[in-house]
C-alpha cells in the first residue's frame, strides 16, 4: 500500500473464502439472499447442478447478477422475471426458470441444427437422385444396356449392385 494511503486504513487484511465449501453448520448461520447464494453454490459443487433453497430472495435482479457472473452463464439474464415479487419469489423458482431457459435454449438450437442437417442431406439426396436419374435416361437415350448402365453406376457411385438395379427400375422409360 502507498505510504501516503496508509493512513487512512487501520486494518487492510483481506480473508478470502471459497463459499462453496463453506460446511452446513457454517451456511447456517448465514441470512437472507446471500444464504441462498452459497447454498446455491455448495450444491452446484455437491450434486453437479442447482435447484435452488425454498428460501424467498429479496433483491432478485442483483441475485440473477450475480449467478451469471459466478456461473459465468449468460442465460440467468435472459429469464423472464416480470413475475417475480422481491420477497416472496424462492431461490428454487428462480433456479427452475434458469433450467427452463436453457431447456428453450437447447431445444432452440436442436431444432435450427436438425433443420440445418435435414436442408443438407435433403439437398444431397436430391443431388444423387438428379445424378442418377440423368445416369439412366442418358444410357438409355444411348441404347446401352440396363446392365451397362448398372456397372457404370456401381464403379461410378459407388452403389451396391441392388441400389444400381433399384435405380433403374425407378428411372428407366419402359
Amino acid at each position: 500500500m502507498p505510504p501516503g494511503l496508509a493512513v487512512f486504513f487501520q486494518n487492510y487484511k483481506i480473508g478470502v473464502t471459497n463459499l462453496a465449501w463453506l460446511k452446513p453448520q457454517q451456511r447456517a448461520m448465514l441470512t437472507g439472499d446471500f444464504r441462498a447464494f452459497v447454498e446455491a453454490l455448495c450444491e452446484m459443487r455437491e450434486k453437479g447442478r442447482i435447484t435452488g433453497i425454498d428460501q424467498p430472495v429479496k433483491y432478485i435482479d442483483e441475485m440473477i447478477a450475480l449467478l451469471a457472473a459466478t456461473t459465468n452463464s449468460p442465460s440467468f439474464n435472459q429469464i423472464d422475471k416480470r413475475d417475480f415479487v422481491g420477497g416472496k419469489t424462492k431461490m428454487c423458482e428462480i433456479m427452475e426458470r434458469w433450467e427452463n431457459q436453457l431447456r428453450t435454449e437447447g431445444y432452440n438450437n436442436g431444432m435450427i441444427d436438425g433443420k440445418q442437417a435435414g436442408f443438407e442431406n435433403g439437398k444431397q439426396v436430391g443431388f444423387e437422385n438428379g445424378q442418377n436419374s440423368a445416369v439412366v435416361q442418358i444410357y438409355q437415350e444411348m441404347g446401352r444396356s440396363k446392365a451397362d448402365t448398372s456397372d457404370y453406376l456401381v464403379h461410378r457411385y459407388h452403389l451396391t449392385r441392388e441400389q444400381a438395379n433399384a435405380v433403374i427400375n425407378q428411372y428407366w422409360q419402359a
